[in-house]
């Protein structure tokens, strides 16, 4: 018996690949069309279900991204279960009791509602339960969903070490002055001509090599990677993910269920990157990020320039390579607000000690 599904993978062909999965013991088997085959022990496997409607089941190995094999049909899961493997039955076990509890808390969600509706109204009640969501969820939980949030991107990774080393040098140089240490921060330097760069929750970072080549200093870098940085120690991830459900957020700040909210975030991450950042998010990030480059003793009007000549250059252009504008329109308050904090400096500041033109070369 085997099901349709893909695989994951830094090896395949441009990362992933459709697949037939199919059961061998306690081993999950991807038949991939290429004729070779990859495999995970399912006692050594994170297991996620994705998804609100449509349920993506997703099995990766433990404590790492890749290899990650996924599908959608349900069949496989059954037959997992018939197949009496120990180990992946508990977390199934675990899995079911959670689903069980989450729809027995549906019942009492109209009373709720209604309640919420006439006492508060919906601005005043249920938007504010989001900050409450997030302070009471844990950092590891924004790991979590930053792992499955890049989980499709994390392919065609760049290995030249001038490339990496910059970006690293880059990242280190920032992160050790963000306050918050549970977060990790992990660097990925990906080969795609998208002009872009992100950092998950819990520190996951991508640069695309498009943004490295279109920047003309490693100043500017900084600034977007302190911009990106900075939305993942104000959280705005998970904020975004619970705004989503905020009814059902609002419900469980009300009856105290954080691992009800916990299993919202997650369920949430793989749609993370569909989701845009609020104008108050932006500006939050620019001002938090502004102040990182400050203590960081980077020029912190890198920024401000870079994003300044991309909507100059891709002005009448509507390439979607050029991401980075759409995700992080740049507002002309925005322009103005960086341009006067700028101002508020003095001009001390020392270029960074990057090559930057050779890091550029590489990517020729």
């Amino acid at each position: 018996m085997s099901w349709k599904g893909r695989a994951l993978d830094p090896s395949l062909p441009n990362g992933r690949s459709e697949c037939t999965l199919r059961l061998s013991g306690a081993n999950l088997i991807a038949e991939l069309p290429e004729g070779e085959d990859m495999t995970l022990n399912l006692g050594d496997v994170d297991y996620v279900v994705r998804g609100y409607d449509k349920k993506e089941y997703v099995f990766r190995k433990k404590n790492a991204h890749h290899p990650l094999f996924s599908t959608y049909d349900i069949g496989l899961i059954k037959a997992i279960k018939e197949a009496n493997i120990l180990e992946f039955n508990e977390a199934l076990h675990r899995h079911k009791k959670d689903t069980w509890a989450s729809r027995r808390r549906k019942y009492i969600i109209p009373f709720v509602m209604l309640i919420t509706l006439i006492v508060g109204g919906t601005w005043f009640v249920a938007y504010p339960a989001v900050d409450m969501a997030v302070a009471v969820t844990p950092i590891s939980v924004d790991r979590e969903v930053g792992k499955i949030a890049i989980a499709d991107l994390i392919h065609n990774e760049v290995q030249d070490p001038v490339v990496t080393g910059a970006i690293q040098k880059i990242v280190k140089r920032l992160v050790k002055h963000v306050p918050e240490k549970e977060f990790h921060f992990n660097v990925h330097v990906i080969d795609n001509p998208m002009v872009n760069a992100f950092a998950a929750p819990g520190g996951e970072i991508v640069v695309m090599t498009g943004l490295i080549k279109e920047s003309e200093s490693a100043e500017e870098v900084a600034g977007v990677l302190a911009h990106e940085i900075s939305h993942v120690t104000e959280r705005h991830g998970l904020e975004k993910i619970y705004r989503q459900a905020v009814f059902l957020i609002a419900l469980n700040v009300i009856i105290g269920d954080a691992g009800a909210i916990a299993e919202i975030a997650l369920n949430g991450a793989s749609d993370l990157a569909n989701l845009g950042f609020s104008r108050s998010m932006e500006r939050e990030a620019d001002l938090e990020g502004h102040l990182l480059l400050v203590k960081s003793g980077i020029n912190p009007s890198g920024l401000r320039s870079f994003f300044e000549k991309l909507a100059k250059k891709h002005e009448h252009n509507e390439n979607a390579a050029v991401r980075l504008l759409s995700t992080h329109p740049l507002s002309k308050d925005r322009v103005e607000y960086l341009a006067e904090k700028e101002k508020e400096l003095k001009n001390n500041f020392e270029k960074l000690d990057i090559d930057w033109q050779a890091v550029k070369d590489k990517l020729k």
